[in-house]
Order: structure tokens, then sequence, then C-alpha cells
């Protein structure tokens, strides 16, 4: 049967992406294996937040790969086997739309606010176009700039780690990646302006997070929305100024790039570049955190990367010494598959469908989920343990099954910076173990927490003792 969230999921050109009617009551999805009522949307929030993906997995084990569920206020269906997580994404059948999902949630922030243009908001050929749009941003020759821009501010922040002896990973690697992300995407060195330009992020993840599950914050979420207004003008101003035509961080060659989309304007590209560094302040902090605590607890594999850090730590990075870092891939690969950072690929049906066999009304908020797929037993040597080697190019088991490791995402809407973001790791780790070594402080844990992003669950304490004749 036909929907009109079809027309909401093409918009003409350059239409900002509204909130999209009410998703189908609960009970239309009774069918399905699982649970409605306000009592389990808020108990399965809390157990994101307090188990993470244990929670989940304990779920999948409970009603099956294709359930229902309440994520607060809201029915949705959860998807976890690997082969309908793939179909979901990728969208082939032209059934799926993630614009339409995430408008339900941004648009529901604040009426006022007129669209929420960008890399997850839009389908089909605008979503196309603001890729390309960003594509010059992230081409070899700019994340060779990137790299080169930011190694001196490594470098400082990283001898102030190794010089206090002991961090708390999450703190401390957060505030190095804040002022990374603030020059390379905007060119700022100030580090209160950098701050600033973090808060008004943060706050735009919660205020987008808090709403979908209920949680009234009034006057919290007003000065939230009052920052992103400040930002979005400030950058609509900026475009329409475009004060430096020659800089080379990613908001100047974004702005550069404008005049190849005819439906965009000033605002709409301020709109899309905000949502673009939404991806950059939190999800690498959290994957670098989470390395760094499995790191502390296998000095083996510490080793094995220190070596390689050493092996490329003379001269300045470039992306091809990045590159030849095969072993801190795969440990960070490792890391994200055990402490998966993003927990769902979020999507609406834009028509009746079928999933595993459960029709599912068009317009469901469909979860497909990220976490369960990469241990699935069928997928993985002992999906539990430690195994960085399972990345290798002799295994290769993240390639066995589509669907089963998805880090960045799945299909068309997957993230365009990754392969900065591991430029960012590599940078990082190549400095660190090059000066000390990661010890942990308390035992090796497996626990895991969504709030909402995902990460080894707490705090993450650390010492780093220098390498003998490294700073003496």
């Amino acid at each position: 049967m036909k929907s009109d969230l079809v027309s909401a999921a093409l918009p003409d050109v350059g239409a900002p992406i509204r909130r999209i009617g009410r998703i189908p009551l609960a009970n239309r999805l009774d069918h399905l294996p699982g649970e409605s009522g306000a009592f389990a949307g808020y108990r399965n929030v809390a157990g994101w937040v307090r188990r993470g993906d244990d929670h989940l997995r304990e779920q999948v084990e409970r009603f099956g790969p294709v359930y229902r569920h309440m994520f607060g206020v809201d029915p949705i269906v959860c998807v976890a086997d690997p082969d309908l997580v793939s179909r979901v994404g990728r969208n082939r059948d032209k059934c799926w739309s993630s614009g339409v999902a995430w408008g339900y949630y941004l648009s529901g922030m604040d009426d006022s606010i007129e669209g929420w243009d960008g890399i997850l908001t839009l389908d089909e050929v605008p979503h196309r176009d603001v890729r390309r749009l960003l594509s010059p941003a992230f081409a070899p020759d700019a994340l060779e700039s990137y790299a080169r821009s930011c190694q001196k501010l490594v470098e400082e922040e990283v001898a102030g780690w190794v010089g206090r002896g002991r961090i708390e990973a999450k703190a401390a690697i957060r505030k190095l990646l804040v002022r990374i992300s603030a020059l390379i995407f905007m060119g700022v060195e100030d580090p209160r302006e950098a701050e600033q330009l973090d808060r008004t992020i943060r706050g735009l993840w919660l205020a987008s997070f808090t709403p979908a599950v209920g949680i009234p914050l009034g006057a919290v979420r007003s000065r939230m929305l009052k920052s992103y207004r400040g930002l979005l003008r400030s950058l609509t101003k900026r475009i329409a100024e475009n004060p430096n035509p020659e800089g080379t961080d990613l908001f100047s060659r974004f702005c550069r790039a404008r005049g190849e989309i005819e439906w965009t304007d000033d605002e709409t590209l301020a709109r899309t570049f905000i949502s673009t560094m939404l991806a950059a302040f939190d999800t690498n902090t959290l994957s670098m955190s989470s390395m760094a605590h499995v790191l502390s607890h296998h000095p083996d594999w510490q080793e094995q990367l220190r070596e390689e850090a050493l092996d490329a730590s003379s001269g300045e990075p470039s992306v091809q010494v990045l590159a030849r870092m095969e072993k801190t891939e795969r440990v960070w690969n490792e890391t994200m598959r055990l402490f998966p950072v993003s927990s769902h690929v979020m999507r609406r049906n834009l028509v009746d469908t079928e999933l595993g066999g459960h029709e599912i009304p068009a317009g469901t908020l469909v979860f497909a989920l990220l976490g369960p797929p990469a241990r699935h037993p069928e997928a993985w040597t002992q999906p539990a343990v430690f195994d960085p080697d399972r990345f290798s190019p002799d295994r290769s088991e993240h390639r066995s099954r589509p669907g089963i490791f998805s880090p960045f995402g799945v299909g068309a809407h997957v993230c365009v910076g990754g392969l900065l973001a591991g430029h960012q790791v590599k940078m990082v780790y190549r400095t660190l173990l090059s000066q000390a070594r990661i010890a942990p402080v308390g035992k090796m844990h497996f626990r895991h927490s969504y709030a909402p992003l995902g990460s080894v669950a707490g705090r993450v304490h650390v010492e780093l003792r220098p390498l003998r004749g490294v700073g003496n």
C-alpha cells in the first residue's frame, strides 16, 4: 500500500524535512514478539544506558531477530539479523527513508526551526547532492592537509598527558579531539572558541535525544537551541561573506564547492555543515577511550602497536604513513566491535513491507541494530574474545557476511568521515605509544553503555609510563 510518507522522503529540491506524522500506534505491531507500554519504554531506555549492548543481545535472545519494543514514548521495531540489517540500510527496494526517521525526531525538538538538511535527514537525489558537496572536503589532499595542521596540537596535548602520568581517557581525549575538530572543521585555534563550539554540538545532541525518550528539559533545552540558532546565523553569515576563499579547513572547502548544487542557499548549507559536525566531536572520543581501556589490559597488542608507531613516528604524518598502520586499525576495529559507538541505523518504511516474515506497517520506526550482529556466533570466531587478528587480510571475518560489522552505518548514508576518523585514531596513538606505555587502573571489564552513543561504561582511568630514553 502506498504511503503519503513517500512525498516527504523525496522532497522538492532544497525543501527541509519537517516532522512527518505520528508513527503507527503500538497496537498495530502486536503481531510481533516483544513488549509495549510506557513502562517498557522507559525500562528499555534505562537498559540501553546502563547495560548497552548486553541489554540488546538479551532482547534478541528473548524475542528473536525481529521484535517490537518502545524507545521512550515511541513504538519501534528492532532488527538484529545481519541480512535484514543490510537490507534496511542498503535500501535497494527503495522502501526505507533515513530522512523521514531523523526528521521525525529532530523536527520535534523545536517547531520554530525551519529544517535539518544534512547527511542523515535527506534521501535520494538531495542526499547524493550533499555528499557530492562534501566530497572535496574529504579528498586525499584535504585529509593530508588536516593531518599536517593538527600534528603539533596532538604532540603538545599527548606530552601533557605523559607528564601528568595518569589521565581519565574520556575527558582527556575529548578535550584534544574538540580542539582538533574545531581546527580541522573551521580553522578555529582558540581553545575557548573550540569549547564553545563543543558545548553547542553537545547541546544539540542532547536536545535531539530527549524528546525521543520523553524527558522534559524546559529551560535547559531552550538554552541549547538558542546556541544552535546562534551558530546557524554565524555560519550563514560566513558563507555569504566567504571570508577565506583559500582556506584549507573543511568549512572553507565546503563553501568553495557550494556552487555545484543549484538548490542550496546559504542557510541550507549552514544546516548541512552543522549536521556533519554532529558526528565529529563525540564518536571518536568514545572509540579511542574504549581503545585505551582495551590496550591497557592487553600489553602484547600494545607492544605490537608501539613497534608500528615507532616505525611511523619520524617526520610529519602523511596519508601514506597512516595507511601503513594496519595493526592499529585492527585494534580500533576490534574495539568498535566489542564496544560499538553507534547502536543502530534508524529508518522508517515508506510502504507496508515485511521483515523476517513479519508485516511492518508503513511509517514504522525501525532500528537496524549494529551491535548484536557484531557478535553473531555464525559470523565470528569466539565473538566475545578480544582478537584483532580477525580483521587481518588472512581472516577478514568482518567481510564474511553483509551486515555483521557496520561501525559507520550501512548503505548510502554510511559516515562520510570514516577515513578521517581513522587518521585521527592513528595520529593520537602513534604519538602516545611512541612516548609511553598505557597501564590499567582497575580490572578489565566489558561493560558497555549507550548515552546516547556507546563506549566502555564508566570512566577510563589509565596510567601513562614514559618509555626509557623518551622525554628524559
